[in-house]
């Protein structure tokens, strides 16, 4: 159950439920690419906030 609600949390916060991709390739770059954006995003604010 814990796994289904963290799947389903993610889905909807990367916004993965209408990717658009064709294949699951197409999925899996998609949802690397929603990742790296939001890893970038929050190191640079983190490097904001220090200084």
């Amino acid at each position: 159950n814990r796994v289904e609600i963290t799947f389903g949390e993610l889905t909807d916060r990367m916004e993965l439920a209408r990717h658009g991709a064709h294949t699951f390739w197409g999925l899996l770059t998609r949802t690397v690419a929603v990742i790296a954006a939001h890893t970038l995003l929050r190191t640079c604010q983190t490097e904001l906030e220090a200084g």
